[in-house]
């Protein structure tokens, strides 16, 4: 994912947005969202962003993201709009290098996982349908050919480039011959 809002626009401008993002960023339209789902307790319909259900079971907004990403594929959130993944059962692990600043995962029962990158403005969610945390080896086979090839070609470009930069520089700061004088023979 390229850290682009995904999938949602605002309903005034049109302009992408992260999911549950309060404010569009473009024309400053207030957006409101909701996500209701079956309490794990009572079974009633709650809305997960506007607190504990009637019950008092509380679910947190990630369940909501969680249910995007299942259905709809790869997800951007706000990330001043969520819990940090770590307050609700995210694990700190390894992931491609991205951009991000951090990974996140969170084992589901079926056996894959949520994954989840985080940003400076927003976090990225989507599904691994095999676990880097229970089965390391298994995913590594899943994901690493394509996660390899591109860290590679990421790593050939960024040497390539300081490569030039240095080379521009070295060229920029050497010295005419000319200007510097022949000793003289003693």
């Amino acid at each position: 994912m390229s850290g682009e809002p995904q999938g949602r626009e605002c309903g005034e401008c049109g302009t992408p947005m992260h999911l549950l993002q309060p404010v569009c960023k473009e024309c400053g339209t207030a957006h409101d969202w909701s996500c209701i789902v079956e309490c794990r307790d009572c079974g009633r319909g709650t809305d997960v962003l506007d607190g504990p259900c009637a019950c008092g079971v509380t679910h947190p907004s990630w369940r909501a993201i969680e249910r995007a990403a299942r259905t709809e594929g790869p997800v951007t959130v706000a990330k001043d709009a969520v819990e940090r993944p770590s307050e609700v059962g995210y694990r700190r692990h390894v992931g491609t290098v991205r951009g991000q600043w951090a990974d996140y995962r969170r084992v589901l029962d079926s056996g894959g996982e949520f994954h989840v990158r985080t940003y400076l403005h927003h976090y990225e969610l989507h599904v691994d349908e095999v676990s880097a945390i229970d089965e390391p080896t298994k995913h590594t086979l899943r994901y690493g050919p394509r996660a390899a090839v591109t860290t590679t070609v990421d790593l050939v470009r960024s040497v390539a480039g300081t490569t030039r930069q240095v080379g521009g520089l070295l060229g920029s700061s050497v010295i005419p011959d000319e200007s510097v004088p022949e000793s003289q023979e003693q």
